[in-house]
């Protein structure tokens, strides 16, 4: 589902005149906290949203805004994606109470990361699988011979 101008800057005001509750709620009950923000868009904009999109939705507008801030030129391409920019600029969303917290950005970096070493050891396991295969028969390290030198365990 495409979400609409209007249906995002209302996501934006809900979250921000609810940003101290948010920061006083903790673990599990957030997920209710998410319902209820999608209950008041959805009411507000006649739409069809659940709490998990809506989360969804509103971490993938930070992930842009603090990217925006870090890597933002004068360009004019860039523009659509500087919407909500001015919106955010006041950063709104973080703790009140400066308590150490669940970073969204770090966290995607950190999958990301987990993803290409998951990735990386796939592809190093496959060659040596395929030099086990290829290598047999040559005496080496990988060989099927019934030399005791040769054996690996």
């Amino acid at each position: 589902m495409v979400w609409s101008q209007q249906e995002i800057h209302t996501l934006i005001n809900i979250r921000k005149t609810t940003n101290q509750l948010y920061w006083n709620i903790f673990g599990h009950l957030r997920r209710t906290y998410w319902n209820n923000v999608a209950n008041r868009l959805n009411n507000y904009c006649n739409s069809n949203y659940m709490g998990k999109q809506c989360k969804r939705k509103f971490n993938n507008l930070v992930i842009q805004y603090n990217n925006m801030e870090l890597y933002a030129t004068n360009d004019q391409k860039e523009r659509r994606s500087r919407m909500f920019f001015d919106e955010l600029r006041t950063r709104f969303w973080e703790d009140p109470f400066n308590r150490p917290r669940h970073d969204v950005a770090k966290n995607t970096a950190t999958i990301t990361r987990r993803k290409s070493d998951v990735r990386a050891r796939k592809k190093r396991r496959e060659r040596r699988e395929r030099k086990r295969r290829d290598g047999s028969g040559s005496g080496g390290f990988g060989s099927n011979d019934n030399n005791e030198n040769n054996r690996h365990y």
